[in-house]
């Protein structure tokens, strides 16, 4: 995928799905934040679970995330997955109502972002 600066993604599209095939970080975090406003849910292939909670943080218009962890551990699913990992480690989601769901055979996780905790 090559970034096109002057490219301005529709205001009908509300659902992403990312693949970063080349592994340019650079593309995601410089270039997509301000390329996809309009998105509600974002799909998107992960390699760690520190980059998780910097999309959450950093994406915050965006409400439902799909995160595709092809490679986590069985034990992240396991042990470390829950939801006061999440809340520790997120400020959002410290802040903000949120439902986890998370499949370890498909290694998936589901966030969806309420509104603020009381």
């Amino acid at each position: 995928m090559n970034y096109l600066p002057l490219f301005i993604v529709p205001s009908s599209i509300h659902k992403l799905r990312y693949e970063d095939i080349n592994n340019d970080e650079l593309i995601l975090f410089d270039n997509l934040f301000y390329t996809i406003p309009y998105v509600k849910i974002l799909e998107i292939v992960i390699p760690t679970k520190d980059r998780i909670i910097h999309i959450i943080d950093q994406f915050n218009h965006i409400n439902h995330f799909l995160f595709i962890c092809e490679e986590f551990s069985r034990d992240f699913f396991n042990i470390e997955l829950c939801l006061s990992w999440f809340e520790e480690n997120s400020f959002r989601l410290r802040m903000n109502h949120f439902k986890l769901q998370s499949d370890e055979i498909c290694q998936e996780i589901q966030i969806s972002i309420g509104g603020l905790k009381n």
